[in-house]
């Protein structure tokens, strides 16, 4: 994704922080395109990212089926990964990376609010 590289590059956030965007940005599409729809047809998924004094905001919104991540079981990262579910390291790692999470279903729509830290240690 170019163009939300050079954005963030823009607004000189922290490498870090730039990759857990662009990380988050995957996950949460990939999700979006593979498990929200029951059916075939035209979709839209719109995406917002911003940038204010700390933080950068990645906003979602999808007509897909009601879904909120934050509900998803926590992965047991202990087992070998062989034992593991499979499933639901992309939404444990954008918890883990993101300041904050919020969800509401708004309008016949998933809207999902992430916050990531401008800087990261």
């Amino acid at each position: 994704m170019p163009a939300v590289s050079d954005f963030l590059r823009e607004q000189r956030v922290d490498p870090k922080a730039a990759y857990a965007v662009s990380l988050t940005l995957e996950e949460v599409i990939t999700n979006i395109v593979k498990y929200a729809y029951s059916e075939h047809g035209d979709h839209n998924i719109d995406v917002t990212l911003a940038v204010d004094d700390g933080a950068v905001l990645v906003d979602f919104q999808d007509d897909g089926n009601e879904f909120d991540p934050r509900d998803f079981p926590e992965p047991d990262t202990t087992q070998p990964v062989e034992k593991r579910t499979a499933g639901g390291l992309g939404i444990h790692l954008v918890r883990k990376m993101s300041e904050s999470m919020k969800y509401r279903r708004e309008n016949g729509k998933n809207v999902l609010e992430i916050k990531i830290l401008r800087q990261m240690e």
